[in-house]
């Protein structure tokens, strides 16, 4: 390692070391110190703690009635277990009856075609070609359809009919 960064990596490794015995402790010193209620609350700040002070009682609420609810479920411990094993069973059901594969079952048989011809040329010249690549598509043994859309870019979705 080259002397310059050594002594880089050296002296910002002792400042790092300097802050955080020093002015960390400060810093949370300031920040936790104990807080006051006897000061007056500004008249923006109302909404907020109203707003703030709603959403925690529901929270508690919410909290309250979650271990109830928790209490009461774990007393019927076998009862649960079942309900999980029929959510297991329900999940690796489902799991086995999709259909495996890249390709999904409705996109099987069409082939969509996507072709340029080169700049300048007259749609109908692309018609003639697309039509021409249609019928040795369809001629292909296992291929049920085929899409051609002419004068239109799927890449830059514009139309690219030529005005005369």
């Amino acid at each position: 390692m080259k002397p310059k960064a050594t002594i880089t990596i050296t002296s910002a490794t002792v400042i790092s070391l300097v802050i955080s015995l020093t002015l960390s402790p400060a810093m949370c010193a300031l920040l936790l110190k104990p807080h006051t209620d006897d000061h007056g609350v500004a008249w923006y700040a109302k909404p907020m703690r109203i707003f703030f002070g709603g959403f925690n009682r529901g929270f508690e609420a919410l909290a309250k009635g979650y271990n109830a609810v928790a209490k009461r479920i774990v007393r019927f411990a076998v009862m649960m277990l079942v309900v999980y094993a029929g959510i297991l069973a329900f999940g690796l059901n489902e799991f086995r009856t999709t259909p495996q594969g890249f390709i999904p079952q409705i996109d099987r048989g069409i082939l969509i075609v996507a072709a340029q011809l080169p700049p300048g040329s007259a749609l109908k010249r692309t018609d003639d070609v697309m039509r021409k690549a249609t019928e040795m598509v369809l001629s292909t043994p296992g291929v049920a359809h085929s899409v051609v859309i002419v004068g239109f870019s799927g890449a830059s979705f514009s139309s690219q009919v030529s005005k005369s």
